[in-house]
């Protein structure tokens, strides 16, 4: 039987880089011995857990969780993780649900060996920054079903300055696009793969994501990861043909409000 030995929980303030204000950062693990089970972290009122899918030990996370008092709007961790932590953290803090998405973790350790159609890869620039932030939008919205324009351009704004946007241009047209979102020590992960509806079907997002991976694989990088919506089969499809293997699920649980 595992028993949690340790916790160690502690609240901080910090100042974003984005300069948004004061933000409130909460952390923690439940170890045996030195082995870590979970860990858990709160930012921004997005709450992050990640670790075995230990009930005993989820439990007393969640009861700290209460226990601080700190608001949260978010819940992303693994599928069965997440559905826990849901079940607890919303009914204490009285949180309403907005949107639940599920999806899977997909990762590839060699370079594809496929045929792509025509097109130029390239790093995205400002002068494609209103275009792609419109594809930002269609993105969210096909994906969350909203979408904000200003946080669209922002963040299309923000990769753009990181060198971490990329897209596909057929012709002088852009027709597809991806993002690095995340620069680990041996990996990065990938997301924001688009597709406009009029250039769909002409294998187009693949070539994308294809060449971005391999932009990732070039630069020692061990692994690319991404994560693709569980109900959309087409995409998964798509990244299994580029090499992509299922590891996990994971879940993302927005709420509306707290009361």
């Amino acid at each position: 039987k595992i028993i949690a030995t340790l916790v160690s929980l502690k609240s901080s303030i910090k100042k974003s880089q984005e300069e948004e204000g004061p933000k409130t950062a909460f952390y923690g693990n439940v170890l045996q011995g030195n082995k870590i089970i979970n860990c858990a972290f709160i930012a921004n009122k997005g709450l992050f857990c990640s670790g075995q899918t230990n009930w005993e030990s989820l439990n007393i996370i969640s009861q700290k969780i209460i226990e601080s008092q700190i608001q949260i709007n978010r819940i992303f961790a693994p599928l069965e993780i997440a559905n826990f932590l849901h079940s607890i953290v919303s009914k204490e803090h009285s949180l309403i649900l907005d949107k639940k998405m599920e999806t899977v973790v997909m990762q590839i350790r060699e370079i594809p060996q496929v045929e792509y159609p025509e097109g130029i890869f390239r790093s995205a620039n400002s002068n494609d920054e209103i275009l792609l932030s419109t594809y930002m939008e269609l993105f969210l919205l096909e994906s969350f079903g909203s979408a904000d324009p200003e946080w669209s351009n922002k963040k299309v704004k923000k990769l753009i300055e990181t060198d971490s946007l990329f897209l596909l241009e057929v012709q002088g047209t852009i027709v597809s696009m991806a993002a690095i979102v995340r620069r680990l020590s041996k990996g990065m992960a990938i997301s924001y793969v688009f597709t406009p509806k009029a250039h769909r079907g002409q294998g187009f997002a693949s070539k994308c994501t294809g060449k971005l991976t391999a932009y990732i694989l070039s630069n020692k990088m061990e692994y690319a990861v991404l994560f693709a919506d569980k109900k959309n089969k087409q995409s998964q499809k798509i990244y299994s043909k580029l090499g992509y293997q299922v590891i996990g699920e994971f879940c993302d649980i927005e709420y509306e409000s707290v009361l």
